[in-house]
């Protein structure tokens, strides 16, 4: 099967029956080009306004894979601050770790490191448990200039040795983008508008950390086609962990620019998209905010993107050089229709009834 002879529209219609909710957006890139995309239903059902394909989504953990291209670019192009300190990139961003996290080892053979950060292998606890543990109820506030640092200041021991295990952290990403921020001397949203929105041609995304001031008009629904549908409330603040806001379109354009750098031994991505492994040489399935898994058969890098009113799913199948991108504003998961479309897409094999 070839690109000229997939029906993609037939495909994509079949997406919104698939995981039925108040609206979403899908798009396909192959071999470097936008093969198809459909967005149905509203980005908000009270007002009744039409999803579409420059409707902005909080894309959740999407965002961690986009931090470490931001990170990567600073490391091969420091700014003139660090330039001014005079030493590795690399040791700035250690340095720095060990300030954010006083009360923990960090670097050598048994301390956390900057890389034990992007490779979830740090053994820090998510924020999630650790505030739970404050006593925080879900609906609370979370703050990043408030309840952060308390976070911070509570990590006193790991969980496990870093880089022995694997366990997925916000908190990782979090002081990740604090990093980034304190010694480049620019605020992630600048990083990451210069470093990647602008090269990859990502016109409206931003960095939206307020998930209580969600880029409008899209709003998330909790609920399902037997209860009904209702607004979520969000009332937490993102940074480098999950915060950025970005249309399909945008999506398309990431898709397209990562396609580009696939065959680019010199780019970003050729670097942030290497399996990782932990310390003792084991392969890792998680690394630069990416995972490793199969989809229809295929060996699949990407992520998805939770928050309460919105699931997301975005896989890059390298051996085809095909993307696809599923974005909801509700919470089933988008795994069922994008693997059918990779599916579809690939001629890959239909399992048995």
């Amino acid at each position: 099967m070839t690109t000229q002879t997939i029906n993609i529209d037939n495909i994509l219609a079949a997406v919104p029956h698939l995981s039925t909710g108040p609206g979403g957006v899908v798009a396909v890139v192959k071999d470097g080009a936008l093969l198809g995309q459909r967005a149905w239903g509203y980005a908000d059902l009270d007002n009744r306004i039409p999803m579409t394909s420059k409707t902005q989504f909080p894309i959740c953990s999407i965002s961690k894979q986009m931090v470490c291209l931001a990170m990567e670019s600073l490391l091969r192009d420091p700014t003139p601050l660090m330039l001014e300190r005079n030493s590795d990139p690399a040791k700035q961003f250690e340095d720095e770790l060990q300030k954010l996290l006083p009360n923990l080892k960090c670097g050598g053979a048994d301390g956390v490191t900057v890389p034990d950060l992007y490779n979830m292998q740090s053994g820090i606890r998510d924020y999630w448990a650790l505030t739970t543990l404050w006593g925080a109820r879900p609906d609370d506030k979370f703050s990043l200039l408030h309840d952060a640092p308390q976070a911070l200041d509570r990590i006193k021991s790991y969980h496990f040795a870093p880089g022995t295990e694997y366990s997925y952290s916000n908190v990782n990403f979090h002081v990740l983008g604090r990093i980034l921020e304190n010694v480049s001397g620019l605020s992630l949203a600048q990083l990451l508008t210069q470093r990647l929105f602008i090269p990859a041609g990502m016109k409206t995304a931003s960095l939206c950390a307020n998930t209580n001031g969600l880029p409008l008009p899209i709003v998330g629904y909790e609920g399902n086609d037997k209860v009904g549908y209702f607004a979520a409330t969000n009332r937490i603040e993102w940074g480098g962990d999950a915060g950025i806001a970005a249309s399909l379109e945008d999506m398309i354009a990431y898709e397209i620019y990562l396609d580009q750098s696939l065959t680019d031994n010199a780019s970003l991505y050729a670097q942030t998209s290497k399996e990782q492994r932990f310390r003792d040489g084991t392969p890792a399935g998680y690394g630069y905010g990416l995972k490793r898994f199969k989809v229809a058969g295929q060996s699949g890098i990407g992520h998805g993107g939770a928050l309460r009113g919105f699931r997301h799913l975005r896989v890059q199948i390298p051996s085809k050089r095909l993307s696809v991108v599923v974005m909801h504003n509700f919470e089933t998961s988008p795994a069922v229709p994008l693997e059918l479309v990779v599916k579809k897409v690939c001629d890959a094999q239909e399992p048995e009834p």
